[in-house]
């Protein structure tokens, strides 16, 4: 695995088509389910920079595709990864019209769902900084895409928010719900 298919995997994430990266996406969170806690760990630094340094969406994809599977795949397994991994999500939604075509704004709904009433208050941080860091645009197109991204994760928030208020008592708030 370490040094055949881990690599066949990344260069599909970052050089195949569409359903291939996909495919490669769900193959390494299988991978990673599997792989020792330590030497994944290890790996969570390379995926996060995969994802928001790299120029090109076409290579960027497959590793966004990757953030969708890994929730899904790790479990509970992905809570430490969270705050690491949510940023880039957010980040990276790009405004489609079709949700299933946007693999960000898709991996971003997902871990809301799954993870906004266990642990909102390792989101709330990212929200807060994605938002932050889109206020500034110097190009019309750019700003477009940033009103775009502050708009879903607006909307994202607010889907955590209905998680946290599932668990509420009769006569309470969100301020005094458990």
């Amino acid at each position: 695995s370490y040094s055949t298919l881990q690599p066949w995997l990344c260069d599909q994430m970052r050089n195949g088509s569409e359903g291939e990266q996909m495919g490669a996406a769900l193959g390494f969170a299988e991978v990673l389910l599997k792989m020792d806690k330590g030497r994944a760990e290890k790996l969570i630094p390379a995926i996060q920079i995969r994802c928001a340094v790299t120029e090109k969406w076409s290579q960027r994809r497959g590793f966004i595709e990757l953030l969708d599977a890994m929730p899904l795949a790790l479990k509970m397994d992905f809570v430490p990864y969270i705050q690491r991994l949510f940023p880039p999500m957010l980040a990276n939604i790009n405004g489609d019209k079709d949700p299933t075509q946007d693999p960000a704004l898709r991996g971003s709904l997902s871990l809301v769902q799954r993870f906004g009433d266990l642990c909102p208050e390792l989101l709330l941080a990212s929200f807060d900084g994605t938002f932050a860091a889109t206020l500034q645009a110097s190009t019309a197109e750019e700003r477009h895409r940033n009103q775009v991204v502050r708009e879903k994760t607006a909307g994202l928030l607010g889907k955590v928010v209905d998680k946290i208020l599932e668990h509420k008592k009769f006569g309470q708030d969100l301020v005094t719900t458990d």
